[in-house]
């Protein structure tokens, strides 16, 4: 049976945020949403770390 995941560590933002905010960010890094006042800090490093993250496939990780 899966983990049931309600927050995760974010590497980029540097700090422990809810499932749903990761996903937002995801959406971001891969251009489908515009960055809100929280996020314009990030670079395309910081894209990049999220794009690779193994959260994106299993946030148990």
């Amino acid at each position: 049976m899966a983990e049931i995941v309600d927050d995760v560590f974010c590497p980029i933002m540097r700090k422990t945020i809810e499932i749903g905010y990761c996903v937002e960010i995801q959406w971001i890094a891969d251009g489908m949403v515009i960055p809100t006042d929280d996020e314009k800090h990030l670079t395309d490093n910081d894209f990049q770390i999220c794009q690779n993250c193994k959260k994106r496939i299993d946030p148990a990780l």
